[in-house]
Parts: C-alpha cells; sequence; structure tokens
C-alpha cells in the first residue's frame, strides 16, 4: 500500500473532475448553469477540465516506469486518454448529448484508473520492510 497520502496534486485533479461531474449532471438534469446551457458548451467545459486534471499528474512517470506492467497500463491509458480527447472533439462538433456521455464517462474512467494507481502504488524509492 501507498505510505503517502492524496497529493495536491490528486486533490485538484479530482476537484476538476467533480466540478465536471457537478456541471454535467446539472445539464442532463435541465438544471443548467446560465451561460452553460448546451451540451455542445458542456463537452467544451468537460474536455478543459478533463485536459486540465490529467495536466496535474505526471504522466511521464507512468510511460517510464521501470516495471512492465506499469508502463502497459500507462500506455493502455494514454490510448484510453486520445480515444476520449477524440470523442471530447466529436461532442463538440456536433453538440451530441450521446458523445458528451462518452467524453464525461471517459474522463471519469481515467481519473477512476489514475487515483487508484496513486492510492495502491509505492512511491518511487520507498523500500518495503516486512
Amino acid at each position: 500500500m501507498r505510505t503517502s497520502e492524496f497529493s495536491g496534486r490528486d486533490v485538484g485533479a479530482t476537484s476538476l473532475v467533480a466540478i465536471a461531474l457537478g456541471l454535467y449532471a446539472l445539464n442532463g438534469a435541465g438544471l443548467a448553469v446560465p451561460g452553460l446551457g448546451s451540451d455542445r458548451v458542456i463537452s467544451v467545459v468537460v474536455l478543459v477540465l478533463g485536459v486540465l486534471a490529467c495536466g496535474a499528474g505526471k504522466p511521464e512517470e507512468l510511460l517510464s516506469a521501470p516495471a512492465l506492467p506499469s508502463r502497459v497500463v500507462g500506455r493502455m491509458l494514454s490510448a484510453l486518454g486520445a480515444v476520449t480527447f477524440g470523442f471530447g472533439i466529436a461532442a463538440i462538433v456536433t453538440g451530441s448529448a450521446s458523445l458528451l456521455t462518452v467524453l464525461m464517462a471517459g474522463t471519469l474512467l481515467l481519473w477512476a484508473a489514475a487515483t487508484g494507481r496513486h492510492l495502491t502504488t509505492p512511491p518511487r524509492g520507498h523500500v518495503k520492510t516486512t
């Protein structure tokens, strides 16, 4: 188990994803925030917040991890991020509620995977004691 607690970066990323999810839910319930009343605008906001949440992490650590499973997972999550980004662009262009839902789901999945990895992976240089 990881010996450190949630980092400031994790809290920042979680906050950004929570804001995106809240705005998405309000929009879906027909209670949109003034100025954010369309699927297209919410798609822009969710995509920007998702990219910022991704930037709050350290993707270079995941991609350069010494253990093969971590590198494979890192590449899979990078691919998922690229696909999610593509759906985000498509949601913006089309204004589609369905594509917005896929964008939000991909954003949540990426956040959950990154957060889970942070909570279960020992920090670099951590020596396991038994």
